[in-house]
């Protein structure tokens, strides 16, 4: 044991004095932050980090007094180089006390792609102080989200629910999956289908016990073309207090019945759908050769059958058993066909302890267009720097978990969305903050964004969207995986839990109790952020368009041009019979100088294709060649 210990110490250490520079933080406070150890225990239906004894302070933590108060729409500038926009925040009128909203990603919005004005969101809410009527409060919005109506509760029958997760049929209506009991029996699974759009008015469809004992937690998405009258959707579920997943799918007025999948329990699974029907399936596993992976899974058949686990990650064996593995959140998204997925990092134990405040909590993005091949193909997108201000170009800043945890780190709990039209990625996070509050001092945490339009290739510093003034408790965010956009912006659709008092009161916040708030929130920038990189403001002599590099490539290559002046712009890409096969700057405003973006054709077969440039008055096309 005294071996394993010194090896951690060793890692940490030289982690930390690699990172340190200029940190609010002392090199040996966060050694000490670091080696802070948490076990993974579970309270009920939730999952709660017990401290194993070391707690460490800080004069360079910022305490500051609560306030409780209704929070009023208000709207926020972004004023930074990466999302030149704004960010408007709605009270959705749903509190609770229960304010621990997952034990890993929730899904509580989604935003209809046949009607965008019409916005759904969900929150598992409990007005008790106890708890005895948690249950899952149905919102619904017809005007893009200004403005929401709280429709009922789920199921509206009074029997206790918890842990609801959102989907949407093609006709645009609600289908909520929770665990509860409606009918009697043991608690279990079981899926509500509104009457109509809005409506909330729920129709109950119950896969029974099954063969799982009473798999609870679901996750489900919908099947491709199916309607309040057609209801038909595939479903993940766990058995509490066992790593014992399920699928399971319902069509034709029947389920198909539970299979076992080799996925921790509690939500460590996320399902998808893409464009042309197919389901993507994502999941940390639970096997004990490698804790802390990743899979992932596909079904071409609404969940008949399945691909054979791909594994998306291994986790870092530093030696004994510590490991850099995902611990609980993983969200899966598609986009149009490509499964896009984002896990959560941490230093931990396969005996099941975990260090939440630890340098190695990272946020990874997959996708099978990435480079390399898997399990290695994962990129970081967002870690933890201790310098201050932040310099690592994917860095956000670093501050220990401390006080009450819900098996949290100071960097987890990512959901991942895409615009309407598929050219762009949005991931939110939770961040840990160095202010704290209550007797047990839990810090307060904030939700960061960062967006990529290359695929994923590249992604943009996260930037802190919540405010820091009045200071409040932001966690849980869940972004709509369809998220409708304009010529010249992005949008990005959430909803995020607002509370005054930090940590969960479920899982034994010492403050006492609070009602926290489900918020709405419109993300909205410029759209050239993303797809396009301003690499020199220095005006250039003339309009060009420069020859791609690396040429031959596979699978992305970089398109530069020069604008004289800010122009309109639009770079499309064709195939050698003129057909268009991309449209990488869609009619956009560019700045003066440099740009370039990244083309990734990994969904393209080889071959020899053409890109067009126009700019005003000024065009001109070049020949590339993709050989793989």
């Amino acid at each position: 044991m005294f071996k394993k210990l010194l090896l951690l110490m060793t890692f940490l250490a030289f982690i930390i004095n690699v990172t340190n520079a200029g940190s609010r933080f002392t090199p040996e406070e966060i050694a000490k932050f670091s080696s802070m150890q948490y076990k993974v225990r579970m309270n009920g239906d939730a999952f709660v980090g017990v401290n194993l004894g070391k707690n460490v302070t800080s004069e360079n933590i910022n305490y500051v007094n609560t306030v409780n108060s209704r929070l009023q729409n208000f709207t926020i500038n972004l004023w930074t180089d990466n999302f030149p926009g704004t960010v408007s925040f709605v009270n959705v009128g749903v509190t609770s006390y229960y304010d621990m909203q997952s034990n890993a990603v929730v899904d509580h919005i989604a935003q209809d792609p046949n009607t965008p004005s019409n916005i759904h969101a969900i929150l598992m809410s409990a007005q008790d102080q106890g708890f005895a009527d948690r249950t899952i409060r149905y919102s619904f919005s017809s005007d893009g989200g200004a403005t929401w109506n709280n429709l009922s509760n789920v199921p509206a029958s009074g029997e206790r629910s918890g842990f609801g997760n959102l989907s949407l049929f093609s006709d645009g209506v609600a289908i909520i999956g929770n665990h509860s009991n409606v009918g009697g029996g043991s608690t279990r699974s079981q899926f509500f289908v509104d009457a109509f759009t809005g409506l909330g008015s729920f129709t109950l469809l119950d896969p029974g016990m099954g063969n799982t004992g009473g798999a609870i937690w679901p996750k489900l998405t919908s099947m491709s073309g199916a309607t309040t009258a057609d209801p038909r959707f595939v479903f993940v579920a766990s058995i509490s207090g066992q790593d014992s997943t399920f699928r399971n799918s319902y069509s034709s007025s029947a389920f198909t019945g539970y299979q076992a999948i080799p996925s921790n329990q509690a939500e460590t699974y996320s399902l998808a759908r893409g464009t042309d029907g197919r389901i993507g399936l994502v999941y940390v596993t639970s096997d004990a050769v490698a804790y802390g992976g990743v899979e992932f899974t596909e079904s071409t058949d609404n969940g008949a059958t399945w691909s054979t686990p791909v594994r998306i990650y291994d986790p870092v064996i530093l030696g004994g058993d510590t490991v850099i593995g995902v611990i609980r959140g993983v969200s899966l998204t598609y986009q149009n066909n490509t499964p896009c997925a984002v896990f959560e990092t941490a230093l931990m134990l396969t005996s099941g302890s975990f260090f939440p405040s630890a340098l190695q909590s990272e946020i990874r993005f997959w996708s099978s267009n990435l480079p390399g091949s898997d399990p290695n193909r994962s990129i970081t997108i967002a870690a933890l720097d201790t310098n201050n201000p932040v310099v690592l170009p994917n860095g956000v800043p670093y501050a220990p978990t401390i006080g009450v945890n819900d098996v949290l780190t100071s960097l987890c709990r990512p959901t991942i969305g895409t615009s309407d039209d598929g050219t762009a990625l949005f991931v939110a996070m939770m961040v840990a903050s160095n202010a704290a509050a209550g007797v047990d001092t839990t810090n307060f945490k904030d939700v960061y964004l960062t967006a990529s339009g290359d695929g994923g290739l590249t992604w943009l510093q996260p930037v802190r969207i919540t405010p820091e003034t009045p200071r409040m408790d932001w966690t849980y965010p869940s972004i709509s995986r369809w998220n409708l956009s304009t010529a010249t912006e992005y949008n990005v659709f959430m909803v995020i839990q607002k509370d005054a008092v930090p940590g969960s009161y479920v899982n034994g916040n010492a403050n006492g109790p609070s009602l926290a708030e489900q918020i709405f929130v419109k993300v909205t920038f410029d759209r050239t952020k993303i797809s396009v990189k301003n690499i020199s403001s220095e005006i250039p002599a003339s309009f060009e368009l420069k020859q791609n590099f690396p040429n031959p490539f596979n699978p992305a290559t970089v398109i530069r041009f020069a604008l004289t002046t800010p122009t309109q712009v639009s770079l499309k890409v064709y195939d050698v019979t003129g057909k268009e096969v991309a449209n990488l700057i869609n009619n956009e405003v560019v700045s003066a100088g440099i740009n370039e973006v990244t083309f990734n054709a990994a969904n393209l077969p080889s071959g020899l294709y053409f890109y067009t440039l126009q700019a005003g008055d000024f065009r001109d096309t070049k020949k590339m060649m993709l050989v793989k």
